[in-house]
């Protein structure tokens, strides 16, 4: 087609460029008295037979869209600036004298003597665009009785991602699914790798129907055992499994309010943060926002109070080490966080790279696939599987203590969506064997579930390493030292009982990071660690002759000896 040739209007939706010079209404101009011609805008004059009027470089709205999550509608522009074509969203309050000639800051031609008549053309030409749904939300939204389930096109409903996250689809279901076949199949870290990211939107089910808290995985151990690895293939069924603008996993080194920005309004889209030593965050308050599933409320721009945003499922995170190690000794850390260390992801570098450079040419499929199962099945049904593997989790517990039924809580989403997932994508995950791998973790991480096992090994230490700031009967403390305290022993000179003063205990305990020292004297007091007068956790001890005073009593248990 010539450069200079005009076509007649006859398609409703037909860009403004398919105009006809000097067009009337009778010509079928949807835009009448405006059209497009060799990148420019023009009017058709009032008087019949007069040459058209050139109004500005050419500019034109191509996509009406109105985001279904905000009812907001944006106009995406596209127009010529110095012999290009460029194209922008803008929201469709600009479209006002006042902010218009805001767009001159992007080389859209609109200025003081056109910009009447370019509102008008866009005004004329907005009526005749269809209107294109779009969500930023992602995974399930929970309204109503109908569930639909946000990816790159939402499932349940008529509307497209226009978001942050690389969601559409690329490659092929059948290569991503050979790919899993080949490299990760047989191997159960990959495999649990796998059903992590699988797991998000049987999590984001399960927590809506029990309030069940947010799933936070963390993988660590050395550099070379293939935790991105793992990471990549948690993310692929849903997205970009890349460190990228866009991807499904992002880094550590990121502020507090964009690491939670990424997770609003997600129920059910796995995410990743990749190496936790690049920062020096507060963990203990990130893992305890993050599992609530809550933001704070926050103002808008009018001052008004919005809703604070949520969150649900399950997200992932890696670094050289275990984030209980930053955080403060609490029991409500482990209770919330899984761990799982030291895994040879990987059996080879070879084999990390054939599954990062399959997984970046096909990713996106499985997981829609598997929602579509899920949705197909039904609420109940997953509720069904859930409870059955929880209840086979606990009873494979060698030693449950009173956190084994909210570990099987998690172990059980876990399985029950290793069963689901092999049905609807038709994979033989081994079930059992990553059983035993959970049952095996679980055991391991019992230990560092005993808090009160845990400070009570930092005190006994302490107390050895600073044992000349506390007297016994034999000897008083030097004048140049503290006093903290008086040290007993029994008939064969091993310790008895350790006194305390209870603001020197208080510094003890917050200096091993333990958050709590009522929690960790109850535990003790139950334990029989501690000698206590009657309602108190303390006893009067004569430290100084002729003067008694209240301490903590705590016991020896551990046969340490005197020098």
């Amino acid at each position: 087609m010539s450069k200079n040739k005009v076509i007649p209007f006859i398609k409703k939706n037909a860009p403004a460029n398919e105009g006809l010079q000097g067009a009337t209404k009778e010509n079928f101009n949807p835009y009448y008295p405006y059209f497009i011609k060799n990148q420019c805008l023009y009017k058709v004059p009032d008087k019949s037979g007069g040459d058209p009027i050139s109004i500005s470089r050419a500019v034109q709205i191509v996509e009406i869209r109105q985001n279904v999550d905000t009812k907001e509608v944006s106009l995406v522009l596209e127009y010529e600036y110095q012999g290009n074509i460029a194209r922008k969203e803008i929201t469709r309050d600009i479209l006002t004298r006042a902010k218009v000639m805001q767009l001159m800051a992007y080389g859209v031609d609109v200025a003081d003597h056109n910009v009447k008549d370019v509102l008008k053309f866009l005004n004329i030409q907005e009526r005749t665009i269809a209107i294109t749904r779009t969500h930023n939300q992602t995974g399930f939204l929970f309204e109503g009785d109908k569930l639909v389930f946000k990816h790159a096109t939402a499932i349940g409903e008529k509307s497209v991602y226009n978001g942050d996250f690389k969601l559409q689809p690329k490659g092929s279901f059948d290569q991503w699914l050979a790919i899993i076949e080949e490299q990760v199949l047989g191997h159960i870290p990959l495999e649990f790798a796998l059903i992590l990211g699988l797991a998000a939107p049987v999590a984001s089910l399960v927590g809506k129907e029990t309030g069940l808290e947010v799933l936070v995985v963390h993988l660590y151990g050395n550099s070379s055992q293939g935790k991105t690895t793992g990471l990549r293939l948690a993310v692929s069924p849903f997205g970009l499994p890349h460190i990228s603008d866009g991807g499904l996993i992002r880094t550590w080194n990121c502020t507090l309010n964009a690491l939670l920005g990424a997770l609003r309004n997600n129920h059910g889209i796995p995410l990743a943060f990749d190496e936790a030593s690049m920062t020096d965050a507060n963990f203990s308050k990130l893992i305890y926002m993050v599992t609530s599933g809550q933001d704070k409320e926050r103002l808008n721009k009018d001052s008004q109070r919005e809703k604070a945003a949520q969150w649900s499922g399950l997200y992932l995170s890696s670094g050289e080490h275990a984030l209980t190690a930053k955080t403060l000794q609490n029991i409500g850390i482990p209770m919330r966080l899984m761990e799982v260390g030291n895994i040879e992801w990987t059996k080879s570098a070879e084999h990390a790279d054939a599954i990062k450079e399959g997984l970046l040419s096909h990713y996106g499929f499985a997981g829609p696939k598997f929602v579509e199962w899920l949705l197909d099945q039904g609420v109940g049904v997953v509720m069904s599987r859930w409870k059955k593997w929880k209840q086979q989790f606990l009873e494979g517990m060698q030693e449950p203590d009173q956190f084994a039924s909210r570990i099987a809580d998690r172990m059980g989403i876990l399985l029950a969506t290793a069963e689901m997932a092999g049905q609807a994508l038709s994979l033989e995950f081994n079930i059992e064997g990553m059983k035993t791998f959970l049952l095996k973790h679980a055991k391991e991480a019992g230990g560092n579930r005993d808090l009160g096992a845990k400070a009570y090994e930092y005190f006994m230490n302490t107390v050895v390493q600073m044992e000349k700031n506390f007297s016994t009967d034999l000897c008083e403390v030097k004048q140049q030292n503290e006093h903290w305290g008086k040290i007993t022993h029994d008939a064969n000179r091993n310790w008895d009982e350790i006194y305390i003063l209870p603001n020197k205990f208080r510094e003890i305990i917050k200096a091993g990071g333990f958050e709590d020292t009522s929690i960790i004297l109850k535990i003790w007091k139950d334990r029989n660690l501690l000698n206590y007068e009657k309602n108190k956790l303390t006893r009067k001890k004569v430290l100084v002759k002729g003067h008694s005073q209240d301490v903590y009593v705590i016991k020896a248990v551990n046969n340490i000896a005197s020098d």
